[in-house]
């Protein structure tokens, strides 16, 4: 059962990867030279696949669609010490999409299981940049601002978490070979950086979510 039930409302500065195909998403199209989907061609239709991936609680589509080298970045300076990665994106994200419990800062948030997620706002803010080859987090990759508002409805949809703050989102082209042995250019997520909610609202952050399903927290 939920203790304590934050209600937050944020506006991600994150990237939106854009349409690659307007009204389909990378899981409905299949190449022909490949047994598998065709990656997002363009960082706005990633975002889309994202969205989508991340609302139907699909484990398999949203792991396709994170960068070997994916990290997220933590605000909240508790999680300094987390060196994070794709494999924990996965195993936290993957216990949430299950269903399973979670509980953060020794219990004082908890809940029996996410049964699902809305998304109420994924919108880019800003244009897609290039970041320099001597940025020290995400080199070689492009970032955008966005304004996000998610919802987790938990405990059987007795409670929610509502999320509110402030995302960037860093993406990167890479070179997928396909079996025809052509290659086509797709876009995978490479990161996400947290930011500060709102003044004045409840201390949630995203990475709070992401702790709260990490298996063997602490």
């Amino acid at each position: 059962m939920t203790r304590r039930r934050p209600t937050v409302s944020f506006f991600v500065f994150a990237a939106t990867l854009g349409l690659a195909l307007a009204g389909c998403s990378s899981d409905e199209i299949t190449d022909p030279g490949s047994s598998g989907p065709i990656p997002p061609a363009t960082p706005d239709g990633l975002m889309r696949d994202f969205e989508l991936a991340y609302t139907r609680m699909d484990l398999a589509g949203y792991t396709a669609l994170l960068h070997d080298g994916f990290d997220f970045k933590f605000l909240d300076s508790r999680r300094d010490a987390v060196q994070w990665s794709r494999d924990l994106e996965i195993s936290s994200s993957g216990n949430m999409f299950d269903g399973n419990p979670g509980e953060l800062f020794d219990g004082l948030i908890s809940c029996s299981g996410v049964d699902s997620i809305s998304i109420g706002e994924l919108i880019r803010v800003t244009p897609w940049e290039q970041t320099g080859p001597d940025d020290p987090d995400y080199p070689g990759t492009e970032q955008a601002l966005y304004q996000v508002s998610i919802v987790f409805h938990v405990d059987g949809g007795e409670n929610i978490f509502t999320i509110g703050t402030g995302q960037v989102f860093y993406v990167k082209a890479e070179q997928v070979a396909r079996h025809d042995g052509a290659s086509v250019t797709g876009y995978f997520l490479h990161g996400q950086r947290d930011m500060r909610p709102a003044k004045g609202i409840v201390d949630l952050y995203w990475g709070d979510i992401k702790m709260m399903f990490l298996p063997g927290r602490e």
